[in-house]
């Protein structure tokens, strides 16, 4: 099985606690059985290790319309231990110190969960885990609720939702 697994944090990259911790260890345990694992996290610049973004390379970006806002989103890949992991990367949400507690934090993830969109939209590798994904956290939830919505609006060719 193909899993794509969606968290604001995920060891060894960065963690602030069990959010992270269940991040890290859940993919290892898919991985173990057999599983194609990939974890899809936020770009932290300022709180990520020197030694894991020297690990990073660049995929490709895009911008990503969030309300009245077009945004730039930059997508870093690394590979650790086996298992994929994509950085979705915007300085203006995650170029901060510290993961939480800012005063946009749902604008932040929000815009964080807007990865199906832009999955669908740019066709980076990751595509091919459209049908198992996993949410972890406050700032992936929202990633779950929306994803049909934001596939809904990547189909259709003027942008606009028509329920």
């Amino acid at each position: 099985m193909k899993i794509l697994f969606a968290a604001s944090e995920a060891g060894p990259f960065i963690r602030t606690g069990g959010l992270g911790d269940v991040a890290a260890a859940l993919p290892k345990a898919f991985k173990a059985l057999g599983h194609d694992v990939r974890v899809v996290i936020p770009y932290y610049k300022t709180e990520i290790p020197a030694q894991f973004q020297n690990l990073m390379a660049y995929e490709g970006s895009t911008f990503v319309d969030l309300s009245w806002r077009r945004q730039y989103c930059g997508v870093f890949k690394a590979v650790y231990e086996g298992i994929t992991y994509y950085f979705i990367d915007n300085e203006y949400y995650f170029k901060r110190n510290g993961l939480y507690g800012h005063f946009d934090d749902g604008e932040r993830f929000a815009f964080f969960s807007s990865y199906s969109r832009i999955d669908a939209d740019y066709g980076f590798r990751s595509r091919h885990y459209s049908r198992k994904r996993l949410a972890n956290g406050f700032g992936s939830c929202i990633f779950g609720l929306l994803l049909p919505l934001f596939k809904r609006i990547s189909e259709n060719q003027n942008g606009v939702y028509n329920s």
